[in-house]
């Protein structure tokens, strides 16, 4: 992996580097072509000078070796082009796919904090930018700016040949269209970067409008997402009308420099055969080569934007991608040895960015296989404790500790390994529900997937759906009921078998004779394990070792259900508010 990404010419060159071989392919049939596009006019001003001088009956004789030379050279070439076809094809596809993989690694590394403040889509937007434009940005520099400026070169030295002024105009005129080019291209480059910018933003709206289409249904929104919509798309268009407006100027610039260098060729052609220096072949010459390279540059200004919109594409592809990964493996750590799963918060300080604390010099231990809940009002830190646990954002300082290891100092993957989850939203794979239960067990036979869905209480309506096992589940699980989704989750936890459990509101989609079925599966599951519960509905939490209440990000009451009640706290109040629907005066 790829640990930072620093500018688009450093990653750039970072993910070529494979790819070396084939470019160096390309490179050297670059520099054929533009050795052949001037050298080949060369043969047309021979053959037609010498028809200018011999016999007709002598063509074959006088014409035959050069018109040969002429054909051969257009064989070779057409070799040569289809060998550039080649490497191109060990480029294209292939670098994509190495950039993807790149990225792709990069992205699943990323912090929960990261996927807070992204749009999925617009990720993914950026992702897709990145992969597709770097081939562009690489494709448009070995066929235009470095075989065109080859072909410049040859072009030159071909034009001195016939005379100075000739190579001098083309320096100058080139030297211009170089100046203008430079000159234009930081502003090009930024018009560009804010297009992709909008592009992207929109890309994300969308993607957040057709994610929560049900709640735009239900609150009849409709109008205010496609407001929404063209309010971004507004804005897209009026950044690409800019950015393609400021390439016009740019064009119409390049067109009358075009027009005057050819006009002062012509000149120079007249002028020269009325003197006696200029012959028919060098008219041939000079309209050939200056109409080549005239047409190269024309289609180099068209290159030179596309190479700005795609390298605007990359770098902010790369805005995001280059953010830092927050939360990392240390130097040298090692996988997490689970020998009982005993949990101890020791002197623990946390809290997010520009907010309150949530945990001051917290310490807690949560003894092996013991049955933990976690109760209190939304937002009162329940999920933020679960969170620490499994790492997805780090103490500000204290320890958290796993059998006596600081969860900082073991792998990311061996201590979510160590950790099953039960979500509060059951989110599933567009996969089959096969997969989606194996997903806790990559090497789990049918017949295990089929026990755990039995355990769960999901055997029965899975046999029931279209295909069974093998029924794709749509989008995030669209096809299923909240129940059903909830019971494949149970399920996947079930075939993971870990030695700590969380539960985070894990039958609130069930109904009632469900979740008595899954609450029994659930003593099974939970037997030897240390498990976390989070859950609002207290009656459900009666077989629990302790209970720890929190408000306002810190542990205020801690014990069993009837300890609590005693104390009179919040507890109380909670329950009493759950079981009589009242608060106790």
């Amino acid at each position: 992996m790829i640990k930072k990404i620093n500018s688009v010419l450093s990653f750039t060159l970072s993910v070529l580097k494979p790819f070396v071989p084939f470019i160096f392919i390309q490179m050297i049939v670059g520099i054929i072509w533009a050795v052949d596009l001037a050298f080949r006019p060369f043969l047309i001003k021979l053959l037609l000078n010498k028809t200018m001088v011999i016999q007709p009956a002598d063509a074959v004789k006088e014409l035959g070796p050069l018109a040969l030379a002429y054909i051969g050279l257009s064989v070779v070439m057409m070799v040569f082009l289809r060998l550039h076809d080649w490497a191109w094809l060990k480029i294209s596809a292939p670098l994509r796919k190495h950039i993807n993989i790149i990225l792709m690694d990069r992205m699943m590394n990323q912090s929960h904090h990261f996927y807070q403040n992204n749009f999925a889509g617009a990720v993914s937007n950026k992702v897709s930018d990145v992969c597709v434009n770097i081939p562009k940005l690489l494709k448009i520099f070995l066929d235009a700016f470095y075989s065109h400026g080859i072909s410049v070169v040859a072009s030159i030295i071909a034009l001195s040949r016939v005379g100075n002024q000739f190579a001098l105009g083309m320096l100058v005129w080139i030297l211009f269209f170089v100046i203008v080019s430079w000159l234009f291209s930081k502003k090009a480059v930024s018009l560009s970067d804010t297009a992709a910018t909008k592009v992207t933003k929109v890309v994300g709206v969308v993607v957040d409008i057709l994610s929560n289409m049900s709640s735009v249904r239900f609150f009849c929104k409709k109008a205010e997402e496609k407001a929404l919509i063209k309010d971004n798309l507004n804005a897209f268009v009026h950044a690409d009308q800019t950015a393609k407006y400021f390439y016009m100027i740019i064009y119409t610039l390049q067109g009358l420099s075009f027009t005057i260098f050819h006009g002062f060729c012509v000149w120079w052609l007249i002028q020269g055969f009325r003197d006696g220096w200029i012959t028919p072949g060098d008219f041939a010459l000079v309209f050939t080569i200056t109409v080549h390279v005239v047409n190269n540059l024309w289609s180099l200004s068209k290159d030179i934007k596309d190479f700005s919109e795609s390298y605007g594409a990359v770098s902010q592809g790369l805005s995001i991608l280059r953010a830092p990964i927050d939360i990392q493996d240390m130097p040298g750590a090692k996988p997490l040895v689970i020998t009982q799963g005993t949990i101890v918060f020791e002197h623990v300080q946390f809290r997010y960015k520009d907010a309150l604390p949530f945990f001051q010099d917290k310490s807690v231990v949560i003894p092996y296989g013991k049955r933990v809940a976690l109760v209190g009002k939304s937002g009162s830190g329940k999920s933020t404790f679960v969170n620490l646990i499994l790492r997805l954002f780090d103490v500000n300082s204290g320890r958290i500790l796993i059998d006596g290891q600081d969860i900082k100092t073991v792998t990311q993957d061996s201590l979510r390994e160590a950790i099953g989850i039960i979500p509060q939203e059951p989110v599933l794979f567009h996969r089959s529900i096969m997969e989606n239960i194996r997903y806790g067990k990559k090497n789990a036979t049918d017949a295990e997937v089929i026990e755990a869905a039995k355990k769960a209480h999901a055997h029965e309506f899975i046999k029931e759906l279209p295909n069974g096992y093998h029924m794709v589940v749509g989008e995030r699980g669209s096809k299923l009921s909240g129940g059903q989704r909830q019971r494949i989750v149970i399920a996947r936890a079930f075939i993971k078998n870990p030695p700590i459990l969380i539960l985070d509101e894990a039958t609130n989609a069930l109904d009632t004779i469900s979740e008595a079925l899954i609450q029994d599966s659930f003593s099974n599951l939970m037997h030897g394990k240390t498990t976390i519960v989070i859950a609002h509905r207290l009656p459900t939490l009666l077989g629990m070792d302790e209970i720890f209440v929190f408000d306002k990000g810190q542990i205020i009451e801690s014990g069993t259900h009837h300890t609590l009640l005693q104390q009179g706290g919040l507890y109380t109040n909670l329950w009493y508010a759950q079981t009589n629907g009242v608060l106790p005066a």
